[in-house]
This record gives C-alpha cells, structure tokens and sequence, in this order.
C-alpha cells in the first residue's frame, strides 16, 4: 500500500511537473507568434508625462527604469541598447563563510553598424549554476552572494531579432568559460502592458540550450507602481525549470524603493524561494536593505547590503550577510541608451 502510494505520488509529480513545462513553452511561443503577427498601431512618444489629477501620482515620479538604472537590476541590463562596462570590487561577510573581497566585471558592447542590433555579452546572468549536489543555491542568496567562480565567465552574442515600443525578441549563443567550457544558446522575448495606469506589466520568457545540461527555461513577471515622487513599489514572480534535476525553482519577491537627495537611493526587499522537488516546499526566506549612493564623479558608485537569509537546510534559522560594493561604471553616449516604457 505504501509502495503504491509512492508511485502514485511519483506519477503525480512527474505529471504536475510535465505541464507546468508545457505551460512554460507555450507561453514563451505564444508570445513569440505575437511578436510576429500583431499588428497594433505604436503609440506616440511621449517626452514627458502628463500632469495628474490631485488625486493621482506627484508629477514627474520617476519611471520603474529610473531605479533599475540606479541599481543595474538585471532587467535594465538586458534591455539597455547601448554599450556598458562595469568593473568593481565585491566583498562578502558572513557567519559560515570566509572574508572575501573579488573584483567582478561585466560588459554589454554594441557592434557597430547594425542599428544596436547586435552586442558582446561578457559575464552576463545567465542561469543558476546547480552545485555538486545537483541542487540550485536559491535565487535570494545567489543574488546577495553575487560571486563569480573566475574573473571571466561567459562570453556570448546577442542579437535582437524583432523590437517595438512593447515587445522584443533576441537570441545568440554563448559559451560558459571552464574546464571543460559548456557552450549554449538563449533565446528570449519579452512583453510590456501599460493597460492599468500607473501600473507597468511585464512578461519574460525565456530559453536556454546548453550542451551538457540540456535545455532550462524561466518565466518572470514583473509588476511595477510609482506610488508617489521618489517612491516605486514592485512585486517579481519566477519560475525555472532544469531538465538535469527534473525539478522547478519557484521565487517570489516585493521590493521598496526610494530615492534619496544626492544621488542615493534605498531598496527594500522580501521574498520567498521554494521548489517541487522531492515535494512543494520553501526552500528558504530573505530580508535584505540596500543602500547605494554616488561618490561624486557620475561613474563611480558604492552599495551596502545587509540580508537575513532563512534556509530549510539549516531549520530556518537566521544566516546574516552583509556585502559591499564599489563599482565604476562606463556608458557610451553615442548609442540609442533610452530604453522606452510604454
């Protein structure tokens, strides 16, 4: 009887896990057909947004891209069309690791002469690397830990295939530095929604092929609020799948942030990281508050971090971090650097 009950539970999972794969690539090709096909007329440019009623936001609230910028978050690294270099120092203290202090470099070059089309991707976010155990170190803390195993990491190509004021698609392969290297490929797509003022929607589907690893997929959604001058308000949900592990990662989190006078700002964060395997369950929670300010010259910055991090591994007792950051920071200005939001 207990045998049975496991297989029907093993069958179960397996089924659950099959269809949320198929919900995850129908979703990714759903979108790309839109891509293609729709055919809505865009919407003006706007240079500035109108003014509010009394009862809405403070006029000239800066845009969900004003804080991805400040901070580099992931998204506004992927969607900048210009040419980006970042080099820094990162140093890391916590209770159950070493001191450590490592440089970090990571660069997006245009190539020119194909309309920003086409960029060099060095040491871009690729995936969660699973560790010996085959098991993914959760999103929270691999974001906090933010360490590279080398200087150089991946070298890769991306190259937008299709683009308009709500959509895009892109694609290039990409080989993973080491021994012995991994070559992949990623294609991803993305979908804005500005249907429910002042909210800002968005969509992003994405696939990876690698040739040791086989194929993984993630769906994030992103939904945006300014809430009044200086503020912005923002829920992250995201779902991965590894076909080495069979299994899904799920991550939830809600950010807080605000500017601050002399280019500073604050981001508050809390989430939750879980996964289906051998069964749903939260694999940890993470508390964190970032503060991260200009050091006069507008290409030099410095970030403070401290997190409370609560792993299932460790009974969800408190695993406190606190990591600090000085990074400079090159911009091209002869590139279409405005990334638009509507």
């Amino acid at each position: 009887m207990g045998q049975g009950g496991r297989r029907h539970g093993s069958r179960a999972g397996s089924l659950w896990r099959g269809r949320a794969r198929l919900v995850t690539t129908a979703a990714f090709w759903l979108l790309l057909g839109s891509t293609s096909l729709a055919q809505e007329p865009e919407p003006p440019a706007i240079s500035e947004p109108p003014p509010p009623a009394d009862d809405q936001l403070i006029p000239h609230a800066p845009s969900p891209l004003a804080f991805d910028r400040f901070f580099l978050r992931k998204a506004y690294e992927e969607e900048f069309k210009g040419t980006q270099i970042r080099v820094g120092l990162v140093g890391l203290l916590a209770n159950d690791q070493p001191r450590s202090l490592e440089p970090q470099v990571r660069m997006k070059l245009r190539i020119p002469r194909l309309e920003g089309r086409l960029h060099l991707m060095v040491n871009e976010d690729v995936d969660q690397e699973p560790d010996r155990e085959g098991q993914t170190r959760p999103q929270g803390q691999t974001e906090l830990l933010g360490q590279q195993d080398q200087a150089f990491e991946s070298v890769a190509l991306q190259f937008i295939l299709a683009e308009t004021r709500r959509w895009d698609l892109s694609a290039g392969p990409g080989l993973r530095l080491g021994m012995p290297p991994e070559v992949y490929f990623k294609v991803q797509t993305r979908r804005k929604v500005r249907r429910w003022e002042p909210w800002l929607l968005k969509l992003t589907p994405t696939l990876y092929w690698f040739s040791k690893r086989g194929h993984e997929g993630e769906v994030r959604f992103t939904a945006d609020r300014p809430i009044k001058k200086d503020y912005l308000f923002r829920y992250t949900s995201a779902v991965a799948w590894y076909d080495t592990q069979n299994n899904m990662d799920l991550n939830s989190d809600l950010y807080f942030y605000q500017f601050l006078p002399k280019e500073a700002a604050l981001e508050y964060r809390v989430g939750v990281h879980g996964t289906d395997k051998p069964s749903v369950q939260t694999e940890s929670y993470l508390s964190s508050i970032a503060y991260r300010w200009n050091l006069g010259p507008p290409w030099l910055f410095a970030e403070v971090r401290g997190a409370l991090l609560f792993p299932r591994e460790h009974d969800y007792d408190v695993a406190p971090f606190v990591q600090f950051r000085i990074e400079a920071i090159y911009r091209n200005k002869g590139s279409n650097n405005d990334i638009e939001e509507n």
